[in-house]
């Protein structure tokens, strides 16, 4: 099993958003690799998460925006968020009838391509588009639900989906988000996923502390629980 070195990706709806430019500054500070924005039309998901307004407020502050699009026919939206320099864009792959041309729309114009995956969507789904995105985000939870424990399959997703890249020598990346605690992010690491998403339900996350502070406590749990799992 890998030792990976986690990175952390932070949504935005954890963050006060009053004060985003210094939220982002102290994120970044305390080792953050991205900001994350969970965009909803709300058709596949509950109407969640935030607009294109504050993505574009967030540009030239430090950190990768990374968007999450939960909508039917993400090509519709690509354009928008490439305007204003988005640097990486996930989508789910649910609401996409041709995930290919999606992740090449979103390459071409000029943004990290990804796809999110829920819980209950075979992974076999991926097989034919895997090596054209970067990342692969494995959700914990059915998107647009906030509060709850990941499912207990999402581990041994992470197993089976890095298994698969290294067999096929791939370089995607694999993402975890929703429903997780220090416990399961630091075997997720051990299994070989890369990154996983902090929100405001995140396991060991003390808001309380200041968005900066909570970081830096989560990162030493998390680095301590992986010596331990």
């Amino acid at each position: 099993m890998s030792k990976t070195v986690l990175k952390f990706s932070v949504d935005a709806t954890c963050l006060p958003l009053g004060h985003l430019e210094a939220a982002l500054r102290a994120i970044a500070d305390a080792g953050a690799d991205e900001v994350l924005f969970v965009v909803s039309d709300g058709g596949n998901a509950p109407l969640t998460g935030v607009g294109p307004a504050l993505v574009a407020a967030a540009g030239g502050l430090g950190l990768a925006r990374h968007v999450h699009l939960i909508a039917a026919r993400p090509e519709r939206h690509v354009d928008v968020f490439a305007a204003m320099k988005c640097e990486r864009l996930s989508f789910q792959l649910e609401g996409c009838v041709h995930a290919h041309r999606v992740l090449g729309q979103i390459r071409a114009a000029g943004m990290s391509p990804g796809i999110a995956v829920s819980p209950c969507t075979p992974l076999t789904k991926l097989d034919y588009v895997l090596e054209l995105a970067d990342r692969v985000l494995l959700l914990g939870l059915e998107p647009g639900v906030t509060k709850g424990v990941a499912r207990g399959s999402l581990l041994e997703r992470v197993k089976v989906l890095e298994e698969n890249i290294r067999y096929r020598e791939l370089q995607t990346a694999i993402v975890l988000s929703g429903g997780l605690d220090t416990a399961t992010m630091a075997k997720a690491a051990r299994l070989g996923a890369k990154a996983v998403v902090v929100d405001g339900n995140t396991g060991g996350w003390a808001a309380g502390a200041g968005p900066g502070n909570a970081l830096l406590a989560l990162r030493e749990a998390v680095a301590a629980a992986v010596k331990t799992v």
